[in-house]
């Protein structure tokens, strides 16, 4: 089988460093939970743009172990992609952490900014773990989207649902 991965909010935890950042720089004092249910009403697109563009963004968390033991045992008899929504700019960074955490095919890396729909549309995945519904709506007529619960994924219905990377050995056999 061919499985891939969101990386921010599936595997990688990057509300924590930029939370702190946004906390320390740009002058957030919402509790966490209600700052990301709202993130684009409190800055502009402009904002965003630049603010998703720091590097150290994506190099800050550690991964948890239970996701690197995961996919590492998934890797032995299925294929690995990643497939991130990340900056152009932090896709050097991004392959670092990878491979410096110890996840399987960290080769297998695509950062995209216009959709993952051509991705999935050129490497048929049997499943695709995802935290925001809009690409999981993108794509769900190309794979079996999985969706991993998160805050600000709440309304999002008609999908398989994991609290965390290792329930994905009770659904892929």
């Amino acid at each position: 089988m061919v499985i891939g991965f969101d990386i921010d909010g599936c595997i990688y935890d990057f509300v924590t460093p930029a939370y702190k950042e946004l906390t320390l720089y740009h002058g957030v004092t919402l509790p966490p939970i209600e700052f990301w249910k709202q993130t684009e009403n409190l800055f502009s697109k402009e904002f965003w743009q630049s603010f998703l563009a720091i590097e150290s963004l994506y190099s800050a968390s550690k991964a948890l172990s239970e996701d690197v033991e995961t996919l590492n045992y998934l890797s032995k008899n299925n294929t690995i992609y990643y497939v991130t929504s990340r900056p152009k700019n932090c896709e050097l960074v991004t392959y670092q952490w990878l491979r410096r955490e110890g996840f399987p095919s960290y080769n297998n890396l695509f950062v995209v900014q216009n959709g993952k729909r051509p991705v999935l549309e050129s490497i048929r995945m049997d499943y695709y773990v995802e935290d925001r519904q809009v690409h999981a709506d993108s794509i769900r007529d190309l794979t079996t989207v999985i969706m991993k619960n998160t805050p600000w994924n709440t309304q999002a219905e008609n999908y398989i649902r994991i609290n965390s990377i290792p329930q994905l050995l009770e659904i892929i056999k």
